[in-house]
């Protein structure tokens, strides 16, 4: 039974020692990992052998560890989260004195930056986190713990439980997934439990538990056809679920299971209505303000777009009122019709491109529905490079090394705000 193994990394033959780390974020605490190794023999017989014996140790309890990160409310902007966590019971106290107290930090998405402290020093162990977006975005939070000392530990980051659906005629797909410490898909706790409206005649907005997932075997995935209670799926209706999703760290000191709820989320079959796209726009300023504020020899250069959620098109059908789970963006270093590409997908409605080699380059985006249905194009922005530049009003070609040739002024050799000569050629 191997259910719940990743594969974490490759090592040559010669290695009999192994240092898991997680790449540098450290292992969370209290969590109990478990590994196995497999020998791949090389061409051109290639192959495996079979797996080892599994191997397990629990990261010492000296830091506080999430057990819970779960949907309380689903709402635009009223959602709710509960989190809770557990003090370092195996701390050294000499090294770190109590008491002890906690920050939480949230921000939104699977994982990333520490965000925003949302709950000031306190001894608590359990916050409600409300006015969210839970309905379109998970949020991940991370817990500080200050000794009496001042001296700082944080915990592992964990994220809620984001449900997904997609709508396909007769049914509609499910795919939920978490960023925690601890396993979702463990022997003990294998089995996730799918919720649904529309079953109870007598309420038919109540949600109620329709079936079970084995994720060791069919991973974080249900499809709903019906088939649960012999009932097919209306197109004329909307359907409404959540999951309930076990896991435990494997360690015994730890009360298991730890049961987190996901958002609810909406869908209805064969829905082939597309939203109406959005309206874009570009942030930019004037290249002499640029060259003021960042001198001539700056290389990070960047782009903002922003855009309105969404507009109606004259002679294009699309749902105006649609609920938007999140925007396809798309880039084109040149404009040119076939040389768009998708660089990413947000769930906000404003992005930040750097990491960039100049200004220059067009955008536009696409909306997508809780349907997974994309939106035709939005309008396109483009952005070029500065043409700003001055000349010298003199020349004195004397040879006395000034002003001896014509040429645009840059920061050496003076001009109003540099003079900056760089992109004479866009």
């Amino acid at each position: 039974d191997y259910a719940g193994y990743t594969l974490i990394d490759e090592v040559p033959v010669s290695d009999t020692s192994y240092k898991d780390d997680n790449n540098g974020n450290k292992l969370a605490f209290d969590a109990n990992y478990c590994y196995r190794l497999v020998a791949v023999f090389p061409s051109p017989q290639n192959g495996e052998s079979y797996v080892s014996a599994e191997t397990c140790g629990i990261i010492k309890a000296d830091g506080p560890a999430i057990t819970h990160v779960t949907v309380d409310k689903t709402d635009l902007n009223d959602g709710e989260i509960t989190i809770s966590w557990r003090g370092p019971f195996e701390i050294d106290q000499v090294l770190f004195p109590p008491p002890y107290s906690y920050e939480l930090w949230r921000d939104a998405g699977f994982e990333g930056d520490i965000g925003v402290k949302i709950m000031n020093i306190s001894p608590d162990t359990t916050f409600v986190d409300s006015g969210l977006n839970t309905a379109q975005s998970p949020y991940h939070y991370t817990v500080k713990l200050f000794d009496n000392n001042n001296t700082e530990i944080r915990s592992t980051p964990a994220s809620s439980v984001y449900n997904e659906p997609t709508a396909l005629t007769g049914a509609i797909e499910l795919n939920w997934s978490a960023s925690v410490p601890w396993s979702n898909n463990t022997a003990t706790y294998k089995y996730h439990y799918v919720y649904r409206d529309r079953v109870d005649t007598n309420d038919p907005e109540k949600l109620v538990l329709i079936d079970s997932v084995d994720v060791n075997r069919e991973g974080f995935f249900y499809h709903d056809n019906g088939s649960f209670n012999g009932e097919e799926l209306s197109d004329q209706l909307l359907y409404c679920y959540y999951i309930e999703v076990f896991g435990t760290y494997g360690n015994p000191s730890i009360d298991a299971p730890q049961i987190n709820l996901s958002q609810i989320i909406c869908a209805q079959p064969n829905d082939t209505i597309t939203p109406c796209p959005p309206e874009l726009f570009l942030t930019t300023k004037p290249c002499n303000e640029i060259f003021i504020e960042r001198g001539c020899n700056f290389v990070d250069y960047y782009n903002t777009i922003i855009w309105n959620k969404s507009v109606a098109v004259e002679g294009e059908e699309c749902d105006l009122d649609d609920e938007i789970k999140g925007y396809n963006i798309y880039f084109s270093a040149t404009g040119e019709e076939d040389t768009f590409e998708k660089i990413d997908f947000v769930k906000d409605t404003t992005y930040f491109h750097g990491i960039l080699n100049s200004f220059a380059g067009c955008y536009y985006i696409t909306a997508v529905d809780r349907s997974n249905n994309e939106s035709i194009s939005s309008n396109t922005v483009c952005n070029d490079n500065c043409p700003y530049y001055e000349l010298p009003n003199i020349i004195t070609p004397n040879g006395d090394g000034k002003n001896d040739t014509f040429r645009p002024f840059d920061e050496t050799t003076g001009g109003e705000n540099g003079g900056c000569p760089r992109f004479v050629n866009s």
